[in-house]
């Protein structure tokens, strides 16, 4: 678990791990920090019918794949070495399906636009 210790000034954290990789307190303490939670993507009206942890109408991106490959007939397996031609493959299907990036949010809550444009990057 990354602590507030751990990152340098105005760090851009794209938490993408399940368990989450930075703890709360990171936010906390350190406000020059922005953390995103990495790997949310908003569903196309569709209902999973489950609650996992992110925002409504918002899942997990492997659950999105997933979901895609359902949505396709794609009965292959994907696991193991990745293959360029299966994420491509995999955007084209993200788009004919209407699925995009969800929007930013830290522990689920959103992140304010004015937020993101006060960033302050480090050159």
């Amino acid at each position: 678990m990354l602590g507030p210790e751990h990152l340098k000034k105005n760090a851009i954290i794209y938490d993408i791990a399940q368990p989450i990789n930075v703890s709360p307190e990171v936010c906390e303490k350190r406000k020059d920090i922005l953390r995103v939670d990495g790997c949310y993507i908003k569903l196309p009206e569709i209902d999973l019918g489950i609650n996992m942890g992110p925002p409504k109408g918002v899942t997990f991106s492997c659950l999105a794949e997933t979901t895609l490959q359902a949505l396709e007939n794609d009965n292959d397996h994907h696991v193991g070495e990745i293959s360029i031609e299966h994420v491509y493959k995999t955007m084209f299907w993200a788009q004919k399906h209407n699925f995009k990036h969800a929007p930013l949010t830290n522990f689920s809550i959103p992140i304010p636009e004015e937020r993101l444009r006060s960033f302050q990057f480090d050159t």
